[in-house]
């Protein structure tokens, strides 16, 4: 997850929110990228 999501914090991934803004939980496009990212290794 750290690949996708990056290894510090980061709120948004190409102008795109990844995390809510509580900075714990994923957005839909977060898990999306976790998702996709597991599916292509």
């Amino acid at each position: 997850m750290r690949d996708v999501l990056g290894y510090n914090f980061m709120q948004t991934v190409n102008d795109r929110n990844i995390r809510t803004d509580d900075g714990i939980h994923i957005t839909l496009y977060g898990a999306d990228r976790v998702i996709t990212n597991l599916l292509l290794r």
